[in-house]
C-alpha cells in the first residue's frame, strides 16, 4: 500500500487550488485525490505533453492540476497548441520559472494546455535546502 499524503501537505494544496478558483471564476473547485511524484536531475527534461490521465468528466470540467516544486528552480513552458503542431505566426510557447516553494495551479480553459519541463537550473535552491541535487515535483489531481 502507498502511505498516505501528509495533512499538512494536503492543506497547501486545497488552499491553492481554492485560490485559483477564487481568481480565475472558470476553474471549477477541485479535491485532489492522487498526487504523482516525479524527480528531475539536472539533465532531466519533459516534453510537451498534454495531463489526460483523469476520467473524461474532470477533463470537460477544467478540473485544475496542481503542482508544488521542491528543490532546483525549473523552467515550465505551456502552450495551447502543441509547439511542433502550431501554424506558423503562433505564439510560441510561454515560460515560467518555478522556483523551490513554487505553487501551480492550471485548469478551466487552460487544463488540456501543452506543458515541459525545459530546464533544471544547477544550484538554484534555497540555502540549507537539504535534497539531493535537482528538483522534484508533486503533482496532486483528480482523477
Amino acid at each position: 500500500p502507498v502511505p498516505p499524503i501528509p495533512g499538512e501537505l494536503w492543506e497547501i494544496v486545497a488552499g491553492a487550488a481554492a485560490l485559483a478558483s477564487e481568481l480565475c471564476p472558470s476553474l471549477p473547485a477541485v479535491a485532489p485525490g492522487v498526487c504523482l511524484v516525479n524527480y528531475y536531475s539536472h539533465a532531466g527534461r519533459l516534453a510537451f505533453h498534454q495531463d489526460k490521465s483523469e476520467s473524461e468528466e474532470r477533463l470537460r470540467a477544467g478540473s485544475p492540476v496542481v503542482s508544488v516544486s521542491i528543490g532546483d528552480a525549473a523552467d515550465f513552458a505551456f502552450a495551447h497548441q502543441h509547439p511542433d503542431a502550431a501554424p506558423p505566426g503562433a505564439p510560441k510557447p510561454r515560460v515560467l520559472r518555478l522556483e523551490s516553494g513554487d505553487v501551480l495551479a492550471f485548469g478551466g480553459p487552460m487544463r488540456r494546455c501543452y506543458h515541459a519541463v525545459q530546464k533544471i537550473h544547477r544550484g538554484q535552491r534555497p540555502p540549507g535546502l537539504v535534497m539531493i541535487p535537482g528538483r522534484l515535483n508533486l503533482t496532486f489531481r483528480e482523477l
